[in-house]
């Protein structure tokens, strides 16, 4: 029977870096899990906001304007139409963070 190799490594600083790293691991998983709540939250809040608007955009587009009050309405449809670009942008950029655009089956 062989005896078992034992070597004289002291591996206690390795297992403290370990748990510093597992530490930093469970940090960054909260941190995230924090973000993809805002960001569940604010793509909540743009969601409604542009239906609130297009909505009003579609009334106003259905009533008799003034030229001016038309040149405003057009202002407004387009502004909308620069915000949603950049939160797509955005949405672009940070990419599936949360895994909500591909859910597993």
């Amino acid at each position: 029977m062989t005896a078992p190799l034992v070597l004289g490594i002291d591996l206690s600083a390795v297992f403290a870096r370990l748990d510093q790293l597992e530490a930093h691991m469970s940090a960054i998983d909260d941190a995230l899990a924090a973000l993809t709540a805002q960001d569940d939250a604010l793509a909540a809040s743009v969601t409604d906001l542009i239906a609130d608007v297009r909505a009003l955009i579609d009334q106003l587009r259905n009533a008799p304007l003034t030229p001016e009050q038309q040149a405003a309405v057009d202002a407004l449809s387009a502004r909308l139409s620069g915000t949603a670009a950049e939160v797509a942008s955005l949405d672009t950029e940070v990419g599936d963070a949360d895994g909500s655009e591909n859910p597993t089956p």
